[in-house]
């Protein structure tokens, strides 16, 4: 267990809802409430692998495939034992990433929620760096959160300075990782947030009236890029959901 870096309880990554919402937290509360209850001693070590087979379900059935959910999955399996001592043990730990779980699942937001400056390039300069002083009280940000989390840092967003640290952290969050072994899921985050810092370098030079049309039209063949490769991803789930 040492190996593994925990945030929150979780694996530092994406995790992506298969299911509603309701329906992905009554699956995590279920296995909370087997898991909390009393078992005479006979009872302890079976009842543990139990729910750690259930949490594991729970991750297959209601979270995409992501870099973070595999490293979650091979965690609780490791926690599994016959050993009594060891279960009492490893029971904190599985409560931590059933807590985790509850956690990224309650503040899920949709794909096209998250925070983008796109939106400040449709305005003049001058207005461009009005309504950049504070991006959520001019609508320029619209989230069902006004926060969101990478293990255990907290992001507001009321600067391109906010957005642009957020999706920094995350491209960072796969550094070293073999591009090999990213799910598609990975890569549509990945791509998303590679596009999201061309944005921010953009809206930064907006609001300092530093953003010509030549720079704007040098830049738009990588924003075409990212967004191709995204609608590209976005139409693969969405034939996978139809199938």
């Amino acid at each position: 267990m040492a190996d593994i870096s925990l945030s929150n309880g979780l694996p530092l990554g994406i995790y992506v809802l298969k299911e509603p919402k309701d329906k992905v937290l009554n699956r995590i509360r279920e296995v909370s409430t087997s898991f909390g209850q009393s078992f005479p001693k006979c009872q302890v070590v079976p009842k543990f692998k139990e729910c750690c087979h259930k949490a594991i379900e729970t991750l297959d059935v209601s979270f995409e495939d992501t870099l973070a959910t595999r490293e979650c999955h091979r965690f609780v399996g490791s926690l599994s034992t016959d050993d009594i001592n060891k279960a009492y043990h490893n029971a904190y730990y599985l409560y931590n990433i059933l807590m985790g779980l509850n956690w990224v699942t309650l503040y899920a937001i949709d794909f096209d929620k998250l925070p983008s400056c796109r939106h400040l390039l449709g305005f003049t300069d001058k207005e461009a760096a009005a309504k950049a002083v504070d991006l959520i009280d001019n609508g320029i940000v619209k989230l069902v959160s006004k926060a969101l989390s990478i293990g255990s840092d907290i992001y507001s967003f009321t600067t391109i300075a906010d957005i642009h640290r957020f999706y920094s952290d995350l491209i960072a969050s796969y550094d070293g990782v073999d591009s090999a072994n990213l799910s598609k899921m990975d890569l549509l985050f990945l791509d998303k947030a590679r596009l999201e810092t061309e944005y921010c370098y953009l809206a930064t030079l907006k609001t300092t009236g530093r953003l010509t049309k030549e720079l704007l039209d040098a830049r738009q063949a990588i924003i075409d890029e990212y967004h191709q490769k995204i609608v590209e991803l976005n139409n693969h789930f969405a034939a996978e959901d139809l199938l």
